[in-house]
Parts: structure tokens; C-alpha cells; sequence
């Protein structure tokens, strides 16, 4: 019996985004219809509002998500349990 390949998972990931550049009211439900554009730019704003596709992977959304917030690098050493639960709170809504 061959074993098979083993499967190849992409780990670039897109995730929409509703690009506002002032205040609005809230989306009308055709708005999560809509087909996104791509965020041609990581490092501009999209020209106009609407729906974009950015394209990102998981360690930079993890990274984003540990680095939000306050510094937990001084309670590392004087309250480790305090930040490791800092950022499991941080990071725990990721895997839901």
C-alpha cells in the first residue's frame, strides 16, 4: 500500500474587511454580498470605501493580537502568571 502525500495547506489566508473612510452608518445586509476587492497595498489605505480581501497568515494575526495593548514584558519576571494569562486572553478568542 503507497501512502499518500500528505496535504498542502496554504498559510496565507484573506480576510474581509469593510474600508470606511469616515463615519457611516452601519452596513446594509447586501454590503456582506459584496465581492471584495483586493488590497493591492498593505502599506496605503484602499482609495475608496467598500469591501477589500487583504491577504495576511496566521502568525501575523497572532502576532497582532499578542502585541495589542499593554507591555507584559514586566510582569514576565515579576508576575509570569499574570502575563502567560494576559496572553492566553489574548489569544484564546483565535481559536474558536
Amino acid at each position: 500500500m503507497n501512502d499518500a502525500p500528505p496535504p498542502v495547506y496554504a498559510d496565507s489566508l484573506d480576510i474581509p474587511v469593510l474600508f470606511r473612510d469616515g463615519p457611516a452608518r452601519r452596513p446594509y445586509p447586501q454590503w456582506r454580498t459584496a465581492l471584495h476587492a483586493p488590497w493591492d497595498s498593505a502599506a496605503a489605505f484602499p482609495a475608496g470605501d467598500g469591501w477589500y480581501a487583504p491577504t495576511t497568515t496566521w502568525r501575523e494575526i497572532i502576532k497582532a493580537a499578542t502585541e495589542v495593548g499593554r507591555d507584559v514584558t514586566p510582569n514576565r519576571q515579576q508576575v509570569p502568571q499574570l502575563a502567560r494569562g494576559e496572553l492566553v486572553a489574548r489569544v484564546s478568542p483565535l481559536y474558536a
